[in-house]
C-alpha cells in the first residue's frame, strides 16, 4: 500500500466520529514531534521522544541517563523556544526508558556497526592444528570443544567493526 493510499484511509477513518479525536491526537503529536525534533541539538534528537503535557509539564522520553543529562542542559533554552511556539508549558520532565528505543535507534545502530564473518574450512583447519601442536591448557580444552561442538555447522560471527 503506497503512503498517498494510506494517507487517505486515515483521512477517511479521522472523518468518522469514533476515530476522529484519536486520528486528531495522534496527528498532533507526530507534529509536536517534529516540531520538537527541529529544537533539540541534532545529535540527540534520535534518543528524544515526546510523551504527554500535562499541567503545563511536558515529559520527553529519552535513552539513558547520559541523554537526560545533556538534555537537561539545554532545557531552559528549549523551554524558551517551545514557549515562543506558542506551547503552554512552563517545565519538562525526563523520562529514562531504554528499552523504549530497543527498536527504535538500536537496531539502526547494530546494522551500521555489526559485520559478518564466517568461520571458513581454512580457519577450522588452523584451528585444529594449533590445538594439536600446543600443550593441554584451559585455552585449549576450550577451542578443542569449540571445534567439536560446531564440527559441520558453517558458523557466523557477528562482530563490531
Amino acid at each position: 500500500m503506497t503512503s498517498q493510499k494510506i494517507n487517505v484511509y486515515f483521512d477517511m477513518l479521522g472523518e468518522s466520529p469514533q476515530y476522529k479525536n484519536i486520528l486528531s491526537l495522534a496527528h498532533r503529536l507526530y507534529e509536536n514531534q517534529l516540531a520538537f525534533a527541529k529544537l533539540v541539538p541534532a545529535n540527540l534528537a534520535p534518543y528524544c521522544y515526546l510523551s504527554k503535557i500535562n499541567n503545563n509539564e511536558l515529559t520527553v522520553i529519552v535513552k539513558n541517563g547520559a541523554i537526560a543529562a545533556k538534555l537537561r542542559q539545554v532545557s531552559p533554552t528549549l523551554l524558551d523556544k517551545l514557549q515562543k511556539l506558542g506551547w503552554k508549558i512552563t517545565s519538562i520532565h525526563l523520562l529514562v526508558q531504554g528499552n523504549f528505543f530497543q527498536d527504535k535507534v538500536d537496531f539502526f545502530d547494530k546494522q551500521r556497526y555489526i559485520k559478518k564473518i564466517i568461520f571458513t574450512h581454512a580457519a577450522r583447519k588452523s584451528l585444529s592444528e594449533f590445538v594439536t601442536t600446543s600443550q593441554d591448557s584451559e585455552l585449549i580444552r576450550a577451542v578443542k570443544s569449540f571445534l567439536q561442538k560446531h564440527e559441520s555447522n558453517p558458523i557466523q560471527f557477528h562482530v563490531k567493526k
